[in-house]
């Protein structure tokens, strides 16, 4: 677990009555807190694309890579509600020569995007290989969560708050301060953000990585769900001094 800290010690009120700045000494503290946690879900997107000259072949093959797509999930048992498909997009593709517009058309590009979530990652490998396989299929990406995401996100925030006291008291202390009051508390990043905004809320972020590698062919690979993913919460607290 890492943490870092942004220290701002100001003993002198500001006279500006334009600024959010405090009239009064204040003290301003940022922790940053991390945690490892095991992911059990992960939504994949991709698209599928198609392109020929006569629009009716397109959304022939169009059709036949979705098919494929659907088979594949029937195959690992996993329920067609967890797919979700957006709206087909289809444009035409036309010659192009300088100065000249609406050329001849030499076909017609047809999209369509899917959000696949699976909550058994047991069968995301070999899923996962086998999409990248389907003719027409693009545009592969993986984001892995926690179902426990906003439990774990109270208890971070629970966590950082209390290491923004702790931190507080230890400085002002070492300045022959106390600390009076908390004036406010932000989870924005910035402390220039603090001046102006303070609110309490979540910002916490997942940091995902997985491992892409080479398996025994050169037209065959391997992605792994990762051990762990990165649930990070940063907090920023203004304190009044005494």
């Amino acid at each position: 677990m890492k943490i870092f800290i942004s220290l701002i010690l100001i003993l002198l009120p500001f006279a500006s009555s334009a600024s959010p700045i405090p009239d009064f000494p204040f003290i301003i503290v940022t922790e940053e807190i991390e945690e490892k946690i095991k992911p059990d879900r992960v939504e994949v997107s991709f698209a599928i694309v198609a392109f020929d000259k006569s629009s009716k072949v397109a959304v022939q093959q169009l059709s036949q890579a979705t098919s494929h797509v659907i088979d594949l999930l029937k195959e690992h048992q996993i329920e067609l509600a967890q797919l979700e498909s957006n709206q087909m997009n289809k444009h035409s593709k036309r010659a192009r020569k300088d100065g000249v517009y609406d050329l001849e058309i030499l076909g017609y590009n047809l999209e369509q995007s899917f959000t696949l979530t699976l909550t058994d990652l047991a069968v995301y490998p070999v899923l996962m290989n086998q999409l990248i396989m389907v003719e027409g299929v693009e545009g592969l990406f993986s984001h892995f969560s926690t179902s426990k995401e906003t439990e774990l996100q109270s208890t971070l925030l629970q966590k950082a708050s209390l290491k923004v006291r702790i931190k507080a008291d230890v400085l002002a202390e070492a300045q022959s301060r106390r600390v009076k009051s908390v004036y406010g508390i932000t989870t924005e990043g910035s402390i220039a953000d603090a001046y102006g905004r303070f609110s309490l809320s979540s910002s916490a972020a997942f940091a995902t990585k997985y491992r892409l590698g080479s398996s025994h062919t050169s037209s065959d690979f391997m992605m792994t769900v990762p051990n762990s993913i990165t649930l990070r919460q940063e907090i920023t607290a203004v304190y009044e001094l005494e």
